[in-house]
C-alpha cells in the first residue's frame, strides 16, 4: 500500500511541476484570426513613429505548416530574430478561412497569390515596397538560416542575386 501511494503522490508531484514549469506549454501562435489585418498595418506604423526602419508583414496563419516553420526558424534564434527586428517591425497578419482580411490583403497589393506564407516589405508610412515569397529560403524541410540572414541584414533575396 505504501508503495502505491509513493508512485501516485510522485506522479502527482511531477504533473504540478511540468506544469508549473510551463513544461507542457502549447507552441506560440503567431497569427490572430480574429485581429483586423490593416489596424495590425497602421499600428506597426505608429509604433515605428516615422523612424528609418521597415515593417516586414509575414501572411499566412497557423494552419500552414511552412508558416510555423518560419515562425520557429526565426523566433528560436537569436541571430536571425537580432537581424530581423534591427531594420524590420514584424507583423503577423492571418489569412485564412476564418478571416481574409480583404482592406490589408489590398494594401498589400494582394500577395496571397504568392502562396504562403509571404513577406511584404514596407516602408515607414506602409508603402509596399515589395512582396517576397518565402519559397526561395527554404531548405529541406525548413528554412536556410544564411539565406534569411541575409535578407534581413541587405534586404536582398536570393532570386535577387541570381538576377545578377
Amino acid at each position: 500500500m505504501r508503495s502505491a501511494k509513493r508512485v501516485l503522490f510522485s506522479t502527482l508531484l511531477f504533473s504540478v511541476c511540468l506544469s508549473y514549469f510551463g513544461c507542457t506549454q502549447q507552441a506560440r501562435t503567431f497569427y490572430d484570426p480574429s485581429a483586423d489585418g490593416a489596424k495590425q498595418i497602421d499600428a506597426a506604423i505608429e509604433k515605428i513613429g516615422g523612424r528609418d526602419q521597415l515593417i516586414l508583414v509575414q501572411v499566412g496563419g497557423d494552419w500552414c505548416k511552412w508558416c510555423v516553420r518560419l515562425n520557429k526558424t526565426i523566433s528560436e534564434d537569436p541571430e536571425l530574430l537580432k537581424a530581423l527586428e534591427e531594420d524590420f517591425e514584424w507583423v503577423h497578419i492571418y489569412y485564412g478561412k476564418e478571416n481574409k482580411n480583404e482592406e490589408a490583403m489590398q494594401r498589400l497589393n494582394n500577395p496571397t497569390g504568392y502562396g504562403f506564407p509571404v513577406f511584404v516589405m514596407l516602408d515607414n508610412l506602409g508603402v509596399v515596397l515589395r512582396v517576397v515569397p518565402t519559397g526561395q529560403f527554404e531548405d529541406g524541410d525548413g528554412y536556410d538560416k544564411a539565406k534569411l540572414l541575409h535578407f534581413f541584414q541587405t534586404h536582398e533575396t536570393p532570386e535577387d542575386i541570381s538576377e545578377n
